[in-house]
């Protein structure tokens, strides 16, 4: 599970960038994306400023990434017909 929040300055309010960090971990450095896609950059986030103003910057917006697992391939076998008689939500009831 990792961590994405806006990189925001306090003094004029630009969003330098994006910062993306794993959860389970608070002292685990962060991955800094910048908002004109020149370079990331691994830092912490106390050393990070502004890019227009120089000011200092501060985390707003955070969300949590839940990554996806892997779809299983579906077999032929998948598709079969069952046995036996259908359950009564798959009947046509006809009155």
């Amino acid at each position: 599970m990792k961590l994405r929040a806006d990189v925001k300055c306090y003094y004029c309010g630009y969003v330098s960038g994006e910062a993306i960090a794993e959860a389970a971990s608070s002292s685990a450095p962060m991955t800094i994306l910048h908002a004109d896609a020149t370079a990331a950059a691994h830092g912490e986030r106390g050393s990070l400023r502004c890019q227009r103003c120089g000011g200092p910057t501060y985390l707003e917006e955070i969300t949590v990434v839940r990554e996806r697992k892997p779809v299983r391939n579906l077999v032929p076998a998948d598709f079969a017909p069952r046995r036996g008689r259908p359950p009564k939500r798959f009947s046509t009831g006809a009155a």
